[in-house]
């Protein structure tokens, strides 16, 4: 194995057009065939049978298949997973790019037929892969002389392989998998955002421990946790105004920011849904705790949402009308699109219209809380009744 691997290496960088695979392959099978090495511990291949198999449907069972696609859907999933990685790391290395949806598409066509002739799942396979670009392959038709050769191979050569050594094929995959190692990207997600890195630790870990199947599930599990988390946690930015502009920025960022007396503004970067309604109403109650004076407005900066849910409206509605009762104003500035239609259908929207309580801009709706007059261009003639043109500002009506 030692061998194998020191011939493979030092072939890479001194002759690197050589088959160096075949070669070693070559080379160790005659050693071990002279040698009688498998009588001295060493395992070899053995007998591998000849022939190729004929197509055939698969049984129409449908307990059997009931059973089966538990272990069915996991194997297609981390066989998809496993070739998009192994696909992107290629890409990105020769720049060029790959397209998952027809990825997905070749893996189940391959699939199909594989089935019909009783062949093993396909997947686009790491070590594989590897050993495919160690040997100089660039593009689809590499996979196909692989096809020609394997077929002539089983038809004729199988006897050549009796005596090849096991290590020989470790050897040959290690070689080439070592190709796929990059520490320079662990340092580079180390420096940029540290909880990706544990990410792909925790990926990594759990490959060496489970396997590359259950390594690569929990992976993309820890994934979506971690992304379910931070939605239900989002970033939330109490917002000031710089003076002498009608820009507002967050104040943690940047000091020079002024809040304005008796109004809260407040940014959202985040969809706003039912995971994460309890930890707004939450913030909203302890950043009017932490202002230590009673409110005349909370303006909600609506930039950073894209989307928004029944509950999240429902929450809306809540918090509007518990800022009613105590006398606090409750404004929108910058609402998207697709938020703004949400709103409409419930009917907040045009509530919040009548009341001269939507604005285009927060500069706006910060004026409109302090009582000094908004100056807002007139709407479009052909304007969409969901859009804040028709009714942003204090001084204009709807047409």
């Amino acid at each position: 194995g030692v061998g194998s691997m020191t011939i493979l290496i030092v072939l890479k960088q001194r002759a690197p057009e050589w088959p160096r695979a075949l070669l070693v392959v070559v080379m160790t099978t005659l050693i071990a065939s002279t040698l009688k090495l498998d009588q001295r511990g060493v395992e070899i291949v053995g007998a591998v049978p000849s022939g190729l198999p004929g197509p055939s449907l698969p049984l129409m069972d449908m307990a059997l298949w009931r059973m089966l696609l538990p272990a069915a859907v996991t194997i297609g999933f981390v066989s998809f997973m496993e070739a998009v990685s192994v696909g992107k790391h290629f890409a990105r290395e020769n720049r060029y790019e790959i397209d998952p949806n027809q990825e997905l598409v070749a893996l189940g066509m391959a699939n199909i037929a594989g089935g019909l002739l009783g062949g093993y799942p396909i997947a686009g396979g790491f070590s594989r892969t590897a050993v495919h670009v160690a040997a100089g392959a660039r593009t689809q038709l590499a996979a196909l002389v692989t096809v020609a050769v394997v077929a002539i191979t089983l038809i004729f050569l199988t006897p050549l392989f009796h005596y090849m050594p096991k290590a020989t094929l470790a050897a040959i995959i290690l070689a080439a998998v070592m190709g796929l190692l990059d520490l320079r990207e662990p340092k580079r997600l180390w420096n940029i955002k540290r909880v990706d890195f544990g990410l792909l630790l925790f990926t990594f870990v759990m490959t060496l421990s489970v396997g590359i199947q259950w390594g690569i599930v929990l992976g993309v599990g820890a994934s979506l946790l971690l992304f379910v988390i931070r939605t239900t946690r989002p970033h939330v930015a109490v917002l000031g105004q710089v003076p002498g502009t009608e820009a507002y920025l967050n104040i943690k960022r940047h000091p020079h920011a002024q809040s304005l007396p008796g109004v809260l503004i407040v940014r959202i970067d985040a969809q706003f849904y039912f995971g994460n309604v309890s930890f707004l109403k939450d913030t909203l109650r302890d950043l009017e705790a932490e202002r230590g004076e009673p409110l005349r407005a909370v303006v909600l900066d609506a930039s950073g949402m894209n989307q928004l849910d029944s509950s999240a409206e429902a929450a809306l509605c809540e918090l509007d009308r518990d800022y009613t009762e105590r006398g606090i104003k409750l404004l929108f500035s910058r609402v998207k699109g697709p938020v703004r239609d949400v709103m409409y259908r419930s009917g907040l929207l045009q509530r919040l219209d009548k009341e001269d309580r939507i604005f285009f801009r927060t500069h706006d709706a910060a004026r409109h809380a302090l009582n000094k007059p908004v100056t807002v261009p007139p709407p479009p003639s052909d304007a969409d009744p969901r859009a804040p043109a028709d009714r942003i500002g204090c001084t204009t009506s709807r047409g």
